[in-house]
């Protein structure tokens, strides 16, 4: 199974840059994910969902059963819908993130650009310890890019490829870029994940390469899937922050 639409989109933000930046130091910040368009916020990879419960067509009737004891095909069924976002944060001079359009920057700064794309089903989420209901999830496999960028100018669009390329060959714009394969073990663990690496033209051609490898083995009968909670959409009276820290600590 293969994504075009994800595979452009990160060809579209990436493909022309070259810089050859240095490593920034990015401790200081601390960037929560922001929320959606449609109310949902990321969640950092490895929440798994243990259980999935859904229409059994051998049996005709609901069932629940862990992820672990489904076939590839079966999974892939289960995640039937497809979701992609790109998100923009930036952190100011006053200490503060703010979640901007993935537009021109209206400021020189620091920025977080995150492109996110998955495979899910929808489901409640329980807190782990009461087990009152807590948001609407997006459970599944997916892959995300994460680039920290750092601007010296105004008016770079962060969604446009023609402008960032043309940006860092002027020098105006550096950083660091990552790739989480999310729910997703190729056989052999030969899954070519990149770590954290500067912004250059060799590094987004692996990043690319990649990502297309990753994606055409999602359906690959050896590949191990392993669902997990990508999104959140808090119920109503739920805090943000308290969701992230019942699903990370069970407290």
């Amino acid at each position: 199974m293969f994504f075009p639409s994800f595979a452009g989109s990160l060809l579209m933000l990436f493909a022309g840059c070259a810089t050859t930046a240095t490593q920034e130091n990015w401790d200081d910040i601390t960037f929560n994910a922001p929320m959606d368009t449609d109310g949902y916020i990321l969640q950092p990879p490895g929440l798994s969902s243990p259980l999935i419960t859904y229409y059994d067509g051998a049996t005709g009737q609901q069932v629940t059963k862990p992820w672990a004891s489904l076939s590839n095909d079966q999974i892939n069924k289960i995640l039937s819908d497809t979701h992609a976002t790109i998100s923009v944060s930036q952190y100011n001079a006053s200490g503060t993130v703010s979640y901007e359009a993935a537009s021109a920057t209206a400021s020189a700064g620091r920025y977080q650009v995150i492109m996110n794309y998955c495979n899910f089903v929808g489901e409640d989420v329980q807190d782990p310890t009461t087990h009152a209901l807590i948001g609407q999830g997006r459970v599944g496999v997916g892959l995300r890019l994460t680039a920290l960028i750092i601007t010296t100018k105004a008016d770079i669009n962060l969604g446009s490829v023609l402008a960032l390329g043309v940006a860092a060959d002027e020098g105006t714009v550096r950083g660091t870029m990552s790739v989480d394969s999310i729910g997703i073990r190729i056989a052999g663990n030969a899954g070519p994940i990149l770590s954290n690496t500067t912004i250059d033209e060799s590094s987004i051609q692996k990043t690319l390469e990649a990502i297309a490898v990753i994606q055409s083995k999602i359906a690959d009968p050896t590949t191990y899937l392993d669902p997990q909670l990508i999104e959140i959409k808090p119920a109503p009276g739920q805090n943000p922050d308290n969701i992230r820290h019942s699903l990370t600590t069970g407290t």
